[in-house]
Formats: structure tokens, C-alpha cells, sequence
């Protein structure tokens, strides 16, 4: 948190080890407004192709529960 005692406070992201030692880390600073900001809008995408999201996740589950060649290994 920045500013935490003043009116400018911002919540932040940050590399734990930003500044740990000589070799800074290079990850940016992500402020807590612009993660929800893409979460939503990934959501909102999402939302408009809502039908090409269910039948892929449909075709997962099939995909990962046909157990079909392991029954007939087991058979064996």
C-alpha cells in the first residue's frame, strides 16, 4: 500500500523481491484499479461469446472423461 495514512493512498502489486538485492526485478507495479479493470473486461468478453465458451469447455469434460481406452486397458 502506498500512501496508506494520506489521502493519495493506492493499493499496489508488486515483486516481493523488487528490491532484494542488486538484480532488481523488472516485473511492473500493478495497481489494484487496473486488475479489476481486466478482469472485467475479460469477463465481458467472455460473456459476449458465452455459447463458443460452453461448447469448448463441453468438448474438455468429454475429452478429460472418456475413460473409454483406460476401461478396455483394464479389461485386458
Amino acid at each position: 500500500m502506498w500512501h496508506s495514512n494520506d489521502k493519495y493512498r493506492k493499493i499496489v502489486y508488486r515483486c516481493n523481491k523488487k528490491y532484494a538485492n542488486e538484480n532488481k526485478c523488472s516485473t511492473p507495479t500493478l495497481e489494484k484499479e487496473d486488475i479489476e479493470n481486466r478482469f472485467i473486461k475479460v469477463v465481458n468478453d467472455l460473456i459476449q461469446n458465452k455459447n463458443e465458451v460452453i461448447e469448448n469447455l463441453e468438448m474438455i469434460k468429454n475429452s478429460i472423461s472418456n475413460i473409454t481406452k483406460l476401461e478396455t486397458r483394464k479389461n485386458k
